[in-house]
């Protein structure tokens, strides 16, 4: 993410070893000047994650019949989800 922001905002192509360098600040500033490519990332990481690991054919969790999710960001910023799903089946 932070390669992908060094391109959008200081035009620059950012190796391994720079990103691992970076300063705190420096993370923070490339993250909060592109909060919508932040974002849309974050989105695209979490359906990954459902249709990939959750919903996959090995069933982690059950066979997933349904599911619904909210994004909420903390106090500074970062997001996280709070989520339900629906296993066909399930025991209570």
């Amino acid at each position: 993410m932070l390669k992908i922001l060094g391109r959008l905002i200081d035009k620059k192509d950012y190796t391994d070893d720079e990103v691992q360098q970076m300063t705190w600040q420096k993370k923070s500033e490339l993250i909060q000047k592109d909060p919508v490519t932040c974002a849309q990332n974050f989105e695209h990481m979490v359906q990954l994650f459902i249709h990939n690991f959750i919903k996959s054919s090995c069933n982690p969790i059950g066979d997933v019949a349904d599911f619904f999710y909210r994004v909420e960001f903390q106090q500074r910023g970062p997001p996280h989800i709070h989520g339900l799903f629906w296993i066909k089946n399930a025991r209570v």
